[in-house]
């Protein structure tokens, strides 16, 4: 009896989510440009339209748009360049590296089922000594993420 090995089938390869499309958005060429850069541009007329509503909150593409500003320019005051590895975690969920491309980040954290109460935010770079890496982390408290990207407009 012969067993096949098989390649594992993984969705970023096998794209089952193609089947809802037509075959001209399939095909259609990717903008010149970051993801970011493309919604300002198409939204460059609509910056007191709702953006996105997050849990009864709704942000405007103004909001929007400063607001990712902010995180960029919190990364670069921070000393992240394009290459570091950015650590992201939360208590209650899984921690995520991501490789800073000096484009917007997008994150999606997995609960972990631990109690929710503190967020980290921590950045490296590649060619740091672990002597000097202490230097790059800072604490924050309540203030700095409450004047931070998403506070409340009155």
């Amino acid at each position: 009896m012969t067993t096949e090995q098989r390649e594992p089938l993984y969705a970023s390869t096998a794209k089952p989510w193609l089947k809802y499309y037509d075959q001209k958005y399939i095909d259609m060429p990717l903008p010149k440009c970051s993801a970011f850069e493309y919604l300002c541009h198409q939204n460059k007329n609509h910056l007191s339209e709702t953006a996105l509503e997050y849990y009864g909150r709704k942000f405007t593409f103004a909001d929007l748009f400063v607001n990712v500003k902010k995180t960029a320019a919190a990364f670069r005051a921070l000393g992240v360049k394009k290459g570091d590895i950015i650590v992201i975690s939360y208590i209650g969920y899984d921690s995520q590296e991501i490789k800073f491309e000096g484009q917007p980040l997008s994150v999606t954290m997995s609960e972990n089922k631990q109690v929710l109460a503190e967020v980290v935010v921590t950045g490296y770079g590649g060619q740091q000594k672990r002597a000097t890496l202490t230097t790059a982390i800072s604490k924050m408290d309540n203030k700095v993420l409450e004047k931070g990207c998403c506070q409340q407009r009155g």
